[in-house]
Formats: C-alpha cells, sequence, structure tokens
C-alpha cells in the first residue's frame, strides 16, 4: 500500500483494451506491463491503493493507427475488500 492512502471499501473491476497499431505483433502480456505506472496513477487519483484493482486479461481490439490503450475502472457491486 502506497504511504497515505488508505485501502478501498470496495473492489474494483480493472479492465485494458490495446489497440495496436498496424504491422505490430501484438503482446498482450506487455500491455500488462507496460500499464503498470497508469495503474498506479488511477489509484491516486482515486484516493485507493491500487490492490483493490481486479485486473481482467487485457482485450485485444481493433487496429489503430498510432495505437492505443483504453483503460475502464467499474466499481464491483457487493464485493468487499
Amino acid at each position: 500500500m502506497a504511504a497515505g492512502i488508505p485501502p478501498a471499501a470496495n473492489a474494483y473491476r480493472f479492465t485494458v483494451e490495446y489497440r495496436p497499431p498496424p504491422r505490430s505483433r501484438p503482446d498482450d502480456d506487455g500491455v500488462i506491463g507496460a500499464c503498470k505506472a497508469y495503474r498506479d496513477g488511477i489509484a491516486l487519483a482515486m484516493g485507493v491503493d491500487d490492490g483493490c484493482f481486479r485486473m481482467n486479461a487485457p482485450v485485444r481490439g481493433e487496429r489503430s493507427q498510432h495505437g492505443e490503450i483504453i483503460i475502464t475502472v467499474e466499481p464491483m457491486d457487493g464485493e468487499m475488500l
């Protein structure tokens, strides 16, 4: 847990959709590591510990001209930590 940030009362579903650029080889396990700083920053902005996130497997979307990462954070009803 980061210093000064209390644990969240609820869990959140953390979904990453990646849209690789043309002519690149998609690498779903690389996406997870590449999003670590985003996950930390989102948790900080929400005022929660990132341990409250339940990460789904990355979702591969359609290819995008420059590549894109889309992150969705949703509360998980009824699940408490």
